[in-house]
């Protein structure tokens, strides 16, 4: 037997955060509504018993037109679930309970869990979590899903429940509305969870929050109310400044960059270049020698499998800095100011602060980006964000900045790459100005945000975010790069008749190479080993690292300056910066937008800027040199 238990929540209640302690699932999360925009599934063994968790996405109510209430509508109404566990931010019961009184009209199953226990204590109230249970009709369990406190509870609460559910069926809170309602309650009930409209819903609101009011006092100590937000106040009065806190943003952006590319995590890559790049590589060629391989099994593995795929491995190190400072942000709750501060820049372009959200996944992966552009309110600002977000550089791309700046701008590659970085926002930028009003039309909508108090992070938390991101990084070497990586190795080394080639110019992948190259000869690289190389990259945008690594030997500071100047490697560097995004990221835009030319014009628009973005870059760079 299988138990069927939901999470459900509001935004930034840690419901996602108790997803993936109960289960170690990977998923991004992060102190702002809509980071969990689709229905994620995981399980886990509890006393023996199979469980499988429903993570659904975070809303306020189950009564507003937003995309997050559709898919937890469908939900309860097709998959029925043994238990619903309510996840509910303890510091703010007044919002939060509105949608546990909601849920208990459903007649479902109930379990809440009082989750940030601790951050309770810190703000000296006392909640008498039984009082609240006997209140409800349903029980209510304390818990810390970052501290991994009273976990044990819940779970053995929710099985139970899912074994007995008449335990639960917040039939007592209904006796405590006014008789009218609870009439018309009763009569709505078979309309479904969507069939409650006009002035006996405006009632039935009001009446759910004077019910909350008239329960607080009775369970929480309300004299204590209230003390919370004193280091949030004092922190966001700068933070939030409105003359200081975009430039304390852009610097702690940049201090983020310069720690993970600048000496430190320099350093660290040089020692894992060392191990994957010459050790590694010696050692196996020594055993398959001894074995008595020959030189194409011994070539395929040293140079196809080892050298492609280490050759992105390397700047694990560094990738895994830059992921900890994100994961450290989010948890802080210093995300979500960012979504603020950037919120008056991006209504200037026809946007709001929610759009930053997805923009900011976009430095990590494109793909989940495109995806949690459903929590945008129209179809013009999700397509504007869409267009916007391939231009936020994707951590994929990160093994080919470092490369290149660390063979001909070692001194100065963390500037580099930021200036990469603010380059990608500023393509952003234009391509909303520019096509804004083509997309958007007259559609406009306003931005409320709900800001998290300032936490502590729990360490466990943010290494399991870095593990977590760091891992599907490694995966991907590990299965898409290596395949592509031996599959660049074959066509290097095969020609037209499927004979072993006698040199690079007689390969398959050389003519291909050949064919494309006079296009990026204007811009300062114009060889077929690089058009090879970004071609791939269309595929995985890490491949263009194992590409050139499979085609030299060893990608040494002596290689790479046979093909490139320092104005052709900037050149370059823009090139992979801008033009179009991986094939998975197209996918997901075409799913997601519902649009083949939205996604087409998407694959013109990146490329074209690409190119002329480059060329620029190529002819005043030389200019200069």
């Amino acid at each position: 037997m299988k138990a069927e238990m939901a999470l459900v929540g509001n935004p930034n209640s840690g419901k996602t955060s108790l997803f993936n302690e109960l289960t170690g699932d990977s998923r991004s999360v992060g102190n702002w509504a809509g980071v969990t925009v689709q229905l994620e599934k995981g399980r886990f063994y509890y006393q023996d018993q199979e469980v499988e968790l429903i993570d659904l996405p975070g809303l306020y109510s189950l009564h507003t037109p937003s995309p997050e209430q559709r898919a937890v509508g469908e939900y309860l109404e097709k998959s029925v679930p043994d238990v619903l566990i309510n996840v509910v931010d303890s510091t703010n019961l007044e919002r939060n309970l509105y949608l546990t009184t909601q849920l208990a009209e459903t007649g479902l199953p109930l379990v809440v869990a009082l989750n940030m226990e601790d951050e309770l204590k810190k703000q000296g109230v006392r909640l008498d979590a039984g009082a609240l249970s006997s209140l409800l009709g349903v029980p209510c369990v304390q818990i810390s899903a970052t501290r991994r406190t009273g976990l044990e509870r819940l779970l053995k609460t929710a099985l139970n429940m899912a074994l007995h559910p008449y335990l639960g069926r917040g039939e007592q809170l209904a006796r405590l509305y006014a008789p009218e309602l609870r009439q018309y309650m009763e009569q709505s009930r078979a309309g479904g969870f969507r069939d409650k409209t006009g002035d006996w819903e405006r009632r039935l609101s009001a009446e759910r929050y004077r019910v909350i009011g008239k329960i607080l006092p009775q369970v929480t100590q309300a004299s204590s109310y209230g003390k919370a937000g004193g280091l949030t106040e004092r922190l966001d009065r700068l933070l939030c400044h409105r003359l200081w806190a975009f430039p304390l943003f852009i610097l702690a952006m940049l201090l983020m960059l310069y720690i993970s590319f600048g000496p430190l995590g320099s350093a660290m890559m040089r020692a894992c270049a060392d191990f994957i790049q010459g050790l590694l590589p010696a050692a196996m060629a020594g055993w398959l020698s001894r074995a008595g391989a020959g030189p194409l099994v011994s070539g395929l593995i040293v140079d196809g499998v080892i050298r492609g795929v280490g050759a992105v491995l390397v700047f694990l190190p560094q990738l895994m800095l830059l992921f900890f400072f994100l994961a450290l942000l989010e948890a802080s709750g210093y995300m979500a100011r960012a979504a603020f501060i950037t919120d008056k820049a991006l209504a200037r372009l026809g946007l709001s602060g929610m759009s930053f959200i997805p923009m900011m996944l976009g430095f990590g992966c494109s793909v989940p980006a495109m995806v949690s552009c459903r929590l945008l309110e129209n179809q013009g600002q999700r397509r504007l964000t869409m267009l916007m977000i391939p231009f936020m550089s994707c951590s994929a791309r990160m093994p080919v900045y470092a490369l290149i700046a660390s063979v001909f701008f070692d001194q100065h590659k963390w500037l580099v790459i930021s200036c990469l970085y603010l380059l990608g926002v500023l393509a952003a930028i234009l391509t909303a100005r520019f096509l804004g009003p083509q997309v958007l039309g007259r559609e406009r909508s306003f931005f409320i945000m709900e800001m998290p108090p300032y936490r502590k992070p729990a360490w466990h938390a943010v290494w399991q975010s870095v593990w977590l991101r760091s891992w599907d990084f490694i995966s991907r070497a590990g299965s898409a790069l290596l395949i592509a990586s031996v599959a660049v190795w074959f066509l290097s080394n095969i020609g037209s008749g499927l004979h072993l080639a006698a040199g690079p110019e007689g390969s398959v992948l050389y003519r291909l190479g050949a064919w494309i190259a006079p296009l990026f000869a204007p811009l300062g690289f114009g060889y077929w080993q690089l058009a090879v190389a970004l071609l791939t990259g269309f595929l995985y945008k890490e491949a263009v690292v194992s590409t050139l690594s499979v085609l030299y030997s060893s990608l040494t500071a002596a290689a790479l300056p046979e093909l490139l100047s320092p104005a052709g490697a900037l050149a370059f560097l823009v090139f992979v910066l801008l033009y179009t995004p991986c094939i998975a990221t197209l996918t997901t835009v075409r799913r997601e937008s519902g649009s083949w030319p939205l996604t087409l014009w998407m694959l013109v628009y990146q490329i074209a800027v690409a190119w002329l973005l480059s060329f620029f870059s190529y002819r005043i760079i030389l200019m200069f040199l």
